[in-house]
């Protein structure tokens, strides 16, 4: 049985070749997207096996960005192609695990044998095909240790610099630091490293935004309320945030 793979790539020559040259080498293809909404519409239309991700994809939302939101609907392996150095690329993508990372410009060969290889290793078990810890507390880096936090009492997380800033419930700010004025949690990680860990009742509306799909009271044309705070909703984005508080809800 062949391998139908979902190919996410905004550069219309690569995709093409990709698509062409995984066909000739007897994959199916779920079809090609260049940014999330596309990805995302694929994902419940077409059965995949493996979605082949670059990670520089223009737009708000990054390849990493992209495969966490595959993996919400359901676990697949991913590969991550990229134009940089592959340190780089590895240290970007925190918070997910990719099957590989690939190399432009990209060798048939070298694909088709990390493609087979992510499904022989993702059928038996031996890779995670999301990062996600499906619990009901989290437990973050803060600037002297660690806190943990219960999932249902996070309201939203802003980005702070490469650092993210975390917004709770002021009973569960009052329970983590008994005493201190009400505001928010330094946390000294990325938001990409944060997003990894929450619970599918999360949706990251942006690169420097996550908000708890709980804790929504309003969607306008132009705005969400979360938890009594307006955020603007970034263009193409609004249908795509109610679809996934659909799925959430049902």
């Amino acid at each position: 049985m062949s391998t139908t793979v979902l190919i996410i790539e905004d550069d219309r020559m690569l995709a093409t070749s990709l698509h062409q040259n995984l066909a000739q080498g007897g994959y199916q293809i779920a079809g090609v997207a260049s940014n999330l909404t596309d990805a995302l519409d694929l994902m419940r239309k077409q059965t995949v096996d493996l979605a082949l991700i670059d990670i520089e994809l223009d737009g708000p939302e990054d390849g990493v960005i992209v495969a966490n939101e595959l993996s919400r609907i359901r676990p697949i392996p991913f590969i991550f192609i990229t134009g940089r150095p592959l340190r780089a690329t590895a240290e970007r993508s925190n918070g997910v695990y990719p099957a590989a990372f690939l190399s432009k410009p990209l060798r048939s060969e070298e694909l088709m044998v990390q493609i087979d290889l992510a499904m022989r290793n993702f059928q038996a078990g031996n890779i995670p095909a999301s990062a996600r810890t499906w619990q009901s507390t989290v437990l973050l880096p803060a600037f002297k240790g660690h806190i943990l936090v219960r999932t249902a009492e996070i309201l939203f997380v802003e980005a702070d610099g490469i650092y993210a800033k975390l917004f709770v419930s002021e009973a569960e700010f009052g329970r983590v630091y008994p005493g201190k004025a009400y505001g928010y949690i330094s946390i000294s990680n990325s938001m990409g490293y944060v997003f990894s860990l929450l619970t599918p009742n999360f949706y990251r509306l942006s690169r420097s935004l996550i908000i708890s799909l709980d804790r929504i009271e309003r969607i306008t044309s132009l705005q969400v309320v979360v938890a009594g705070k307006p955020f603007g909703i970034p263009e193409g984005r609004r249908k795509a945030l109610i679809e996934v508080l659909e799925k959430c809800r049902k």
